[in-house]
């Protein structure tokens, strides 16, 4: 979908989360440029060391200064990044801005923690059992906890994504899962995919 554009004009790639993925899709293919943000200067560097010719530079998602409106053909926000901000506010900024520097016809990809997995298996029970009362009370954040770390993070679902996007002039295509494939975003409310990667385009003039 991405690379039939190229033809037309240049496709212009906006990346949170400075990490391999962006550079595995689209490094080499020509008539592309990406400008890839990360708000973790050593994170920046890294990527910088093993990939010397692509940008890379500090950012915030939820404020990307120096990037025009409507001169973006592809957001992508990988690895569940967009689920770190620290709260509704700063996801909230993050959907606006990814409409702002979108062109018209432009696409947001980004993956998500998905709520409605909480029963799929014993690790995600776990999740829920001790987000509980933050389930009941409809909270949106829910920690998790591993070996060595302890986070706070979104976990939204198909239909709640599909709202936020709308609110800001985004519409959701398509859902993405290594479980369904790809599935509309009605058929998907129920997926067992923990991590489905959304796609939203923003609507030609």
């Amino acid at each position: 979908f991405f690379f039939k554009q190229k033809t037309a004009y240049e496709i212009k790639e906006c990346d949170w989360s400075s990490d391999v993925c962006s550079s595995d899709l689209l490094a080499g293919r020509e008539g592309v440029e990406i400008d890839a943000v990360d708000v973790d200067p050593a994170i920046v560097e890294e990527a910088r060391r093993l990939h010397p010719g692509l940008a890379f530079r500090v950012g915030d998602a939820s404020r990307l200064d120096g990037v025009a409106d409507g001169s973006v053909d592809l957001v992508l926000f990988s690895f569940n990044g967009i689920d770190y901000l620290p709260d509704r506010a700063a996801r909230e900024a993050c959907y606006r801005e990814a409409a702002r520097v979108l062109r018209p016809g432009g696409v947001f990809v980004y993956a998500s923690h998905n709520r409605g997995a909480l029963l799929a298996n014993k690790d995600a029970r776990r999740i829920l059992w001790r987000n509980l009362g933050r389930v009941l009370t409809g909270r949106d954040y829910l920690a998790e906890r591993g070996p060595v770390w302890a986070v706070d993070l979104w976990h939204g679902t198909p239909a709640s994504e599909a709202r936020f996007l709308a609110a800001v002039g985004l519409e959701l295509a398509s859902v993405w899962s290594r479980l369904k494939k790809q599935a509309t975003a009605e058929r998907s409310a129920t997926s067992r995919e923990h991590w489905p990667y959304y796609l939203a385009v923003k609507p030609a003039r």
